[in-house]
């Protein structure tokens, strides 16, 4: 009986230090807040780009970005109007939007990025940390497998 629970206390420990692997590989929860005010403003200006061509929409539209800053109306060459959140660095050129910048006419979700590294450190954390503990695992149970057996030497 004693021999079984050391055991169990040892697949216990494997099992607890893979899982502190895969929490520490987890992606940043820093990184959720950022895509949450992405989301907040990318949403925003589509909502303030359409209350442009429709007036009486105007009403409870919001006036700053999760950032704190203001929205930017700009005027592109083609005739029609962008909407601009500057983004967590809080500024944008004169040339057109950087990197961080959400703005109305976007192709492109700008979570886009967000949801691909994310799915990528997810799957490098479960990859590392489930291999880990299937090859402890693995390992003990061949040992325990080996010390359950009764060798030829003690059955004469």
């Amino acid at each position: 009986m004693l021999f079984w629970f050391g055991r169990l206390v040892e697949l216990a420990v494997v099992t607890a230090i893979s899982l502190t692997l895969f929490a520490l590989l987890m992606p940043n929860i820093e990184e959720s807040r950022q895509e949450t005010r992405i989301q907040v403003a990318w949403a925003n200006v589509r909502q303030i780009r359409k209350a442009l061509d429709n007036p009486s929409a105007k009403a409870d539209l919001p006036e700053k970005d999760p950032w704190g800053q203001p929205y930017l109306e700009k005027a592109l060459a083609d005739g029609s109007i962008r909407v601009l959140s500057t983004g967590a660095n809080e500024k944008t050129t004169a040339d057109g939007p950087d990197d961080d910048d959400v703005y109305s006419d976007m192709v492109v979700s700008p979570l886009t990025p967000f949801h691909l590294r994310r799915a990528k450190e997810l799957n490098r954390a479960v990859l590392i940390a489930g291999g880990l503990w299937i090859v402890f695992f693995l390992a003990w149970l061949r040992e325990n497998r080996r010390k359950a057996r009764p060798s030829a030497v003690e059955s004469k």
